[in-house]
């Protein structure tokens, strides 16, 4: 459906009677808040979502209209006032004051309007905006659906949502967030208005944020909604307005049953056992009878350890009457499988503590502290088997309905990196348990305590769970086992009787193999006329001979020319890291390179697309 746009609230109305179209102003006045308090154009708004948006945004001093306090919300909003939205949002209007004489390097600087050049700096230096390809940030340019949702989800701490390319991902993310409900038409690139701006940006203030960080325990952590960080008389005066008396988020310390009681963060509450008690545990609401609220709060906090975790109260007449926790059933467990299933990226099951797991499509899947697809999870922990030995666990975090076989996950963490290399120097005993001393290649020694594993020692790898103990010994093959891998084509010298070919791969390392003509004469072949110097190839072996070779697919820098080879990958100071489908590289003057090329040893920046493979090499100079 065409959006309409309609500048005033006579023409509103006509357009509601003729066109249908739905309008967030219209004749009938809301009762329950006095909008025109802060704007006098929205007197109007009969729309409750509309109304509290407005009310509670202009509570809160974000949205704050124009000279004659007009919202003007069929109006569309330019970068410079979003600027100024998001610098209000996160409480820091005061630091943008101070930064009003400064200004940034974007080529179009002196378009900013004088009012908002403290914002734009702010904005900036945050990185809420990122400006365009041409070096310009088009200050007095209206923004569309897309670059709102993006600006929103950095803002609020909700970045990972922004998976995929433009403006698909944007999109996504606010979907997710629940962003655009509200509007009637919510394209990508179509301008919003002001009106579809106070509803978006009003959401985004009650949402919570996740960070990518993780706490000791090794979960993401989450945080407060920005209203409630930035702007604690707004959300307080909602909240009310709600008939919300009061909410605590906080760690649970003790449970009294005698005197009905919790203690919050060192404060103790009173808690109303009745008929609208409710539980609700990992989403899954509970409501029960004051004799079964009892047991069931007393049985979260001997079975699931809820004592210790953050919880959120909910409070009427001074008293608690809802308690909501999300628990980690399986706290630093051991993972030991992940099924895909065909054809899917988001279903399948896990294994954890021996304990089969249905993981669906609205599971949480976070790898290494970044949200991924469970293919991607399948594909990384199939990747990190095939490395080690024995075909190791890994340590994660789940978070089920309850701690049922076959239970269905809501939420599912997982760590195969936190590892630590070296060689044992030392063992011994303390207050927490048996721990080795660890030389690690920089030469520094590590103390490392560890659990349920037979004592390290001689080289060792371990994987470590969130509080730092050693829970798998991983044992990696030696490279004579290594039967597959990628290897550059350096050189070969053909005779009568033999070829001598010499293969680089990755970490530098030079592997030699001489083919006799009469054994190897399909390989042969396939070197002599597939492969030129400079080429990678696939190379099987079985330990001493190469068996199978073969030339590829996916890009790869090499000889300064971008070059079409299978997949392969680059290692960096230890880390080895997939190549994307298109990888350009660059001088350090942004110039495409085009002759010199890449060598092993050459000091490199890069970036990592969503998937972490890499998009583009910057050659450094030392």
């Amino acid at each position: 459906m065409k959006r309409i746009r309609i500048k005033n609230a006579a023409l509103a109305v006509i357009a509601v009677m003729v066109f249908g179209f739905i309008s967030p102003v219209a004749v009938l006045a809301n009762p329950g808040l006095d909008v025109a308090e802060y704007f006098t154009d929205a007197d109007g708004w009969e729309d409750a979502v509309f109304s509290e948006a407005a009310y509670f945004l202009g509570h809160a001093g974000i949205f704050r209209g124009d000279q004659q306090h007009r919202l003007l919300p069929f109006d569309c909003f330019t970068r410079a006032q979003m600027a100024a939205v998001l610098t209000r949002m996160k409480g820091e209007s005061r630091l943008a004051g101070r930064l009003e004489t400064g200004s940034t390097s974007w080529d179009d600087d002196a378009d900013i309007p004088t009012w908002a050049r403290g914002y734009m700096v702010l904005a900036q230096a945050r990185g809420w905006f990122e400006g365009y390809p041409d070096g310009t940030v088009r200050p007095n340019e209206n923004l569309s659906f897309a670059e709102i949702a993006t600006l929103l989800a950095r803002v609020t701490d909700n970045a990972h949502l922004l998976q995929g390319p433009w403006p698909v991902n944007a999109m996504i993310a606010a979907e997710e967030m629940g962003l655009f409900e509200d509007a009637e038409t919510a394209y990508s690139d179509l301008d919003i208005l002001r009106g579809e701006m106070v509803s978006a940006t009003f959401r985004a203030m009650m949402t919570a944020g996740r960070l990518k960080l993780q706490d000791r325990d090794g979960k993401s952590l989450e945080t407060e909604p920005l209203m409630a960080r930035h702007h604690r008389t707004s959300w307080n005066a909602y909240h009310e307005y709600r008939d919300v008396k009061e909410i605590v988020t906080g760690q649970l310390l003790n449970y009294y049953p005698r005197t009905e009681r919790i203690s919050i963060d060192g404060t103790r509450y009173d808690v109303r056992f009745d008929e609208d008690f409710s539980l609700v545990v990992n989403q899954n609401e509970i409501s029960f009878t004051k004799a079964d609220a009892i047991s069931a709060l007393w049985d979260l906090i001997e079975d699931y350890g809820l004592v210790d975790e953050t919880v959120t109260a909910i409070f009427d007449d001074g008293a608690v009457v809802a308690i909501t926790a999300m628990l980690d059933t399986y706290a630093d467990a051991l993972l030991s499988k992940v099924e895909v299933d065909k054809d899917e990226d988001d279903f399948g099951f896990i294994t954890v503590d021996g304990r089969k797991l249905a993981v669906d499509d609205d599971t949480e899947v976070w790898l290494d502290g970044k949200r991924v697809k469970f293919s991607r999870l399948g594909k990384e922990f199939a990747d990190f088997q095939k490395r080690w030995a024995d075909e190791p666990a890994a340590v994660a975090h789940v978070r089920t309905y309850d701690n049922a076989v076959d239970s269905e996950v809501i939420w599912v963490s997982v760590s195969i990196s936190n590892i630590v290399e070296g060689e044992i120097v030392g063992t011994g005993r303390d207050l927490d348990g048996a721990f080795v001393r660890i030389k690690l290649a920089d030469g520094t020694t590590r103390k490392v305590h560890y659990r349920d594993i037979d004592r390290p020692s001689g080289e060792a790898a371990l994987l470590l769970d969130s509080t730092g103990i050693a829970r798998v010994l991983l044992t990696e093959p030696a490279p004579v086992d290594k039967r597959d891998y990628y290897a550059q084509l350096d050189s070969y010298e053909e005779t009568a009787r033999q070829l001598t070919v010499i293969f680089i791969t990755a970490d530098g390392t030079d592997v030699t193999f001489k083919l006799h003509r009469d054994d190897h004469k399909a390989l042969i072949e396939v070197i002599l006329e597939d492969l030129a110097v400079g080429d990678i190839a696939y190379l099987q072996t079985d330990r001493s001979d190469l068996t199978g070779v073969t030339a590829g697919d996916a890009m790869l820098i090499h000889s300064g020319e971008l070059t079409r080879v299978r997949a392969t990958y680059i290692r960096v100071d230890a880390d080895t890291y997939p190549f994307a489908e298109a990888v350009f590289a660059f001088d350090e003057d942004g110039k495409r390179i085009v002759t010199g090329g890449l060598s092993v040893g050459d000091s490199v920046e890069f970036g990592l697309d969503a998937e972490d493979s890499v998009g583009y090499i910057i050659v450094v100079s030392d």
